[in-house]
């Protein structure tokens, strides 16, 4: 996600345990921002999707929904969700009093080390070699160590945006997926109880029309016995008229 790859580049240009109180805010701000964002998107889709099925069931010309009922649908923002999710926890800076340690220790060591071989050569164990020694070995000790610290600091920072992300996905994703769940089941629902009535509709219009066929048949046959009657009368009329001539 993008608001994820932002907090990634942060971390990477410099560590945020200095101020992880402003870095914790502006994540959970970007989080909650997309989270949203999504919610939003789910309700879009949902809506679009509720009148792609209307108009396949209306079945305008135009493509249109026009005479079938829309079903009301509702995604609700995830504030309680959003509210449990906690702070990201400060990782542990090491602070400047176990650096000064570690460079003492260091700068001892240069100073033994060095004064031995000056001993050696005939020379005193603390002397300036091995004092100077000492003292580039203490600030090489002291810079490794805030150098190593940077970047166990920016490890671990990274690593609380990757929980903080899974909790967002185990309680948001978790409440979206429940949401949908009801508006799928509200969806199935609502058109298939519309699809019920046009089969029940467009069934008793079928029945009507073999009911009026039917009619219309026997009113037929009807007719025809009434000309064959005419007919016949015809017949014996002019049969009539000829036996009085």
């Amino acid at each position: 996600m993008l608001f994820r790859s932002s907090a990634d580049e942060d971390v990477k240009k410099s560590p945020p345990i200095g101020h992880w109180k402003r870095f914790d805010q502006s994540v959970r701000a970007d989080v909650a921002d997309a989270v949203h964002a999504n919610f939003e998107l789910a309700g879009t889709s949902s809506r679009r999707l509720a009148e792609r099925v209307a108009a396949m069931l209306a079945g305008n010309r135009d493509g249109s929904p026009n005479g079938v009922a829309l079903p009301k649908l509702r995604i609700d923002q995830p504030e309680a969700a959003l509210k449990l999710i906690k702070p990201m926890e400060k990782p542990d800076g090491g602070g400047l009093f176990p650096r000064i340690v570690n460079s003492l220790r260091g700068s001892y060591g240069g100073i033994l080390m060095v004064g031995v071989l000056t001993s050696l050569a005939g020379q005193q164990l603390i002397s300036p070699y091995s004092v100077a020694a000492g003292v580039l070995l203490g600030l090489f000790t002291f810079r490794e160590d805030r150098k190593n610290g940077r970047e166990r600091g920016k490890a671990e920072a990274s690593m609380a945006v990757a929980k903080l992300m899974d909790s967002v996905n185990f309680r948001v994703g978790d409440d979206l997926r429940t949401q949908l769940r009801t508006v799928h089941r509200g969806l199935r629902d609502h058109f298939t109880e519309i699809n019920d009535q046009l089969l029940r509709a467009a069934a008793d219009a079928v029945r009507a029309a073999v009911e009026a066929v039917q009619r219309g048949e026997q009113d037929n046959g009807r007719a025809a016995e009434v000309q064959n009657y005419l007919a016949e009368l015809r017949q014996i009329r002019i049969r009539t008229t000829a036996r009085q001539r």
